[in-house]
């Protein structure tokens, strides 16, 4: 969310340093992407099918199928 602040704030015309100062936004978290998405994907996809395929199940039943693989 603050993020997309600093960018509207840049859009607007002001510098980085004077728009992530305004909105109290450390400047190193602009460059940050978290690798955790790619890491997860397969998991995830795999959970998307298992609820699919058993739309009853909750999430907590899905993950002991993953358990059990």
């Amino acid at each position: 969310m603050r993020r997309r602040w600093v960018e509207y704030a840049r859009g607007r015309g002001l510098s980085c340093r004077r728009s992530c100062k305004l909105l109290r936004v450390a400047r190193s978290t602009l460059g940050y992407i978290s690798r955790k998405e790619h890491r997860d994907e397969p998991i995830r996809a795999r959970m998307r099918e298992l609820s699919a395929q058993f739309p009853r199940y909750g999430y907590r039943r899905v993950r002991i199928f993953l358990e059990r693989q």
